[in-house]
């Protein structure tokens, strides 16, 4: 729906096999108002991605983890790609993929936007602690170059508790769609056909006998005998001249 607003995330979970632990995921999507969300490393069977979308929790299967390095450094930024607002530095994954995603046409969004850092990190590394902050950014939302206008803001979550030393990463979708209208093709008498005789004794003969038919058009408002005279001539002139063949625009 054109317009409407939608609140989608990504969490890596770290393992839903503990009790109670999905409930507490399902409490906190609740208390941040998130509408679909994509969760990773639920440690469910055969490894499968878990996805929630209001009340319902389904399961797609997939074994793919990509990490991506981002940088706030200027030389790092790649027009059309990326921004300087991301976190840490780029590692060689990165770089790669950064290519595949300029060739691609697609955008990261949430290096685009400047926040503090507490908003922009997405894992806290096992050295993390209180007197050696060792924090990362690591998830990271990528769209088509074309749609990167419907996304108003992109951040992480670090309040968010379910036990995982991964943050949500939420971003707020105002879908713009374009509304595409098809033409109507415009169809045309072949007019040009009324300079012959034959053709303009034909439609002529052909109005006279509708009108001759017609004797009570006298007794009509001036608005109905325009009509009845209009509907005459578009008659008549439909059953003896043909339509333009018009020929299609060359691109």
């Amino acid at each position: 729906m054109v317009g409407a607003k939608c609140r989608i995330a990504s969490w890596n979970v770290c393992s839903l096999l503990i009790t109670g632990k999905l409930a507490n995921v399902v409490k906190e999507i609740n208390r941040m108002k998130i509408d679909i969300l994509g969760i990773s490393k639920s440690r469910w069977t055969n490894n499968g991605a878990c996805y929630y979308k209001r009340s319902n929790l389904t399961r797609r299967q997939t074994n793919m983890n990509v990490i991506i390095g981002a940088t706030s450094m200027l030389k790092y930024v790649t027009e059309g790609v990326t921004d300087r607002f991301g976190l840490g530095l780029r590692n060689e994954i990165g770089d790669l993929l950064i290519q595949f995603y300029k060739e691609k046409d697609l955008v990261i969004k949430n290096i685009y936007y400047d926040f503090p850092s507490r908003r922009l990190y997405t894992w806290k590394t096992p050295q993390d602690k209180d007197t050696h902050i060792v924090r990362n950014q690591i998830d990271y939302l990528i769209i088509n170059k074309r749609f990167q206008n419907n996304i108003k803001r992109v951040a992480t979550y670090p309040g968010s508790d379910i036990g995982s030393d991964h943050n949500p990463l939420i971003a707020d979708f105002k879908f713009r769609g374009k509304l595409i209208t098809q033409k109507m093709k415009s169809i045309r008498l072949n007019i040009q056909a009324l300079k012959e005789d034959g053709y303009r004794e034909q439609v002529k003969d052909r109005m006279d006998r509708e009108c001759q038919r017609r004797e009570d058009i006298q007794g009509m408002s001036m608005e109905d005998q325009w009509t009845s005279i209009k509907l005459n001539i578009q008659r008549s002139a439909k059953e003896i001249l043909s339509y333009e063949k018009r020929e299609a625009k060359k691109s």
